[in-house]
């Protein structure tokens, strides 16, 4: 009787909407064995047996929105009821959000910072129109407007694995 543990092949980090197989190790396709798990997003977080049945050793999870999800399975294998397993944590991640915040109304002149949310595993593209970039920093950016005519847009491109987003703001 051998305690197992969740799972997942290769990443732990998956876009919203996807469907992931979490699976178990060791595994006997003979043993009496039966399985529960929990997971912090399923069934209010109580113990559930996978909708395979109790002696399956995987669970299908379509992710749904952006966050993080852990994982636990417990096996009983004729009547002993093992321990939880250690438990294991996979990240879902959404589009960029790329709202942009900062100041509409600038002096010539004066340095002004907007930013977006940061979200990990992101490359952020800045960039500014009739201004200067003075410094940028992933989901932040420094800049300078030198002229007092019309509007200027500061506009932002981001992209990780699950998409794109872009966005702007007048000022």
């Amino acid at each position: 009787f051998s305690l197992p543990y969740p799972w997942i092949p290769l990443k732990d980090t998956f876009c919203a909407g996807e469907t992931v197989m979490l699976l178990f190790e060791p595994y006997s396709y003979f043993d009496m064995s039966t399985y529960k798990w929990i997971c912090s997003g399923i069934n209010g977080g109580n113990p559930f047996v996978s909708p395979s049945g109790a002696n399956s050793n995987s669970l299908y999870v379509n992710l749904g929105g952006p966050g993080t999800l852990t994982f636990k399975i417990q096996e009983t294998n004729y009547g002993c009821v093992g321990a939880w397993s250690p438990e294991h944590t996979i990240v879902v991640l959404g589009t960029p959000s790329v709202s942009v915040t900062g100041p509409g109304i600038v002096c010539q002149g004066d340095t002004n910072t907007y930013q977006v949310p940061f979200s990990n595993n992101t490359y952020y593209n800045w960039s500014v129109n009739n201004g200067t970039i003075v410094d940028t920093s992933n989901n932040e950016i420094d800049a300078k407007f030198t002229t007092t005519t019309g509007s200027h847009t500061v506009i932002i491109n981001a992209i990780n694995q699950c998409g794109s987003a872009t966005a702007s703001k007048i000022v």
